[in-house]
């Protein structure tokens, strides 16, 4: 889905760059990488009594070597614009992930009460959105420095089945 909402942003900006004067596109200032990698990440999720305000469950989530594929564009605006769009989203493998739930049942304790364990815990999707405009302050022959403003959307998916319980 968002593969075919980049593809109509990118589609959208070169063609409003040819459109915008005779031969204005020039390929000099394109960019585009495409990478593989992996997604290691730990996430934590907690429930709070709204009524004490004391810690009642925590979630921490783990995700261990989940294959992703990353790709970028970009296109310089002269004389100091340069505007990207990118993105990553995993690819499905054989990924080691994990999720532990803890709970505080009683008001009152350091510890908690439950914990259970799940070592069968999937992640069905993890993607990012990145679009970008930087404004380039500096350029010296071997660097530059850039102001950069943008958006980004990310969305991770993960479902556990089974799992041990301890009290």
């Amino acid at each position: 889905m968002w593969f075919k909402f980049l593809f109509i942003i990118v589609a959208a900006l070169l063609s409003s760059s040819v459109a915008y004067a005779e031969n204005a596109y020039n390929w000099d200032r394109f960019n585009a990488n495409l990478a593989l990698g992996y997604l290691n990440a730990e996430m934590k999720e907690y429930v709070y009594d709204p009524d004490s305000g004391r810690k009642i469950s925590e979630l921490d989530w783990d995700i261990n070597r989940a294959t992703i594929l990353r790709g970028e564009i970009s296109y310089a605006l002269p004389p100091y614009l340069t505007i990207g769009v990118g993105g990553w989203t995993n690819i499905p493998t054989l990924d080691s992930n994990r999720l532990d739930d803890y709970d505080w049942d009683h008001p009152g304790q350091s510890s908690p009460t439950d914990h259970s364990w799940h070592p069968n815990t999937k992640l069905f999707h993890a993607h990012a959105l990145d679009l970008n405009l930087k404004g380039w302050v500096l350029t010296k022959q071997h660097y530059r420095f850039a102001m950069m403003a943008g958006y980004e959307y990310s969305s991770i998916n993960m479902q556990f089945r089974g799992g041990s319980y301890f009290l």
